[in-house]
């Protein structure tokens, strides 16, 4: 088998119901599914449950889509809650995958130009539009194909709010034997921007032994 790597990946927002798209570069076939993705909401510090995520994978075009029908926000079905996203695809999923894919994105609701704010931009936008016919981009914010009162109550809702990019600044992690089977980690987070959790990934074999997210102020004895 050729090897096999990611050659892109969206997250589309702008017509509904929103999904998610990834492509490989040679047909993955029946290696591909569900169970080889996990999308990471890095604002709460949690996996979406796969339950309510569906999945479908298209030969001819290399690409699998992920929807989001178990989820909602604000009683829109079928969409991620706000926040900022990690699609991952592991390098021991399928084979011959060449190292861990990862894609980033963030959601926020009526976000119409997507630059991490709600603003004067978007609310001008919507009232261009209202009583139109639309997608998101026009101001159609719960995909029911029309820009109207319920876009607009939306918005006026979520006005003012942002989405702060995730923070990339270095950080380092230390680690100390308290005994034989127990040691201690203290992480030293970036000295800058505000962070809101981490969570820490340990494998000595492709197989992740453990698995902790920890909110800010903890510093967390590890066994």
């Amino acid at each position: 088998m050729l090897t096999q790597f990611v050659t892109g990946a969206s997250f589309n927002f702008q017509t509904a119901p929103h999904n998610l798209t990834q492509t490989l570069n040679e047909d993955a076939g029946s290696e591909i599914s569900i169970e080889d993705f996990v999308l990471h909401h890095l604002s709460g510090n949690a996996d979406i449950s796969r339950e309510d995520l569906s999945f479908s994978y298209d030969s001819p075009t290399k690409t699998s889509t992920i929807a989001f029908p178990g989820l909602s926000n604000s009683s829109i079905s079928g969409m991620l809650a706000d926040g900022n996203y990690d699609l991952i695809l592991n390098d021991h999923s399928i084979p011959n995958l060449v190292g861990e894919s990862i894609f980033s994105f963030f959601h926020l609701i009526a976000d119409l130009n997507h630059d991490r704010a709600i603003g004067w931009n978007d609310f001008s936008t919507l009232n261009g539009h209202f009583n139109q016919f639309g997608d998101w981009e026009d101001g159609d914010i719960n995909g029911d194909g029309v820009v109207n009162i319920s876009d607009y109550q939306i918005l006026s809702a979520n006005y003012g709010r942002q989405m702060p990019v995730p923070l990339t600044a270095a950080n380092s992690i230390s680690c100390y034997a308290l005994s034989e089977s127990a040691i201690r980690l203290n992480w030293n987070p970036p000295a800058s921007g505000t962070w809101d959790g981490f969570r820490i990934f340990m494998s000595t074999d492709g197989t992740v032994t453990l698995d902790t997210a920890f909110k800010p102020g903890a510093s967390p004895n590890v066994n």
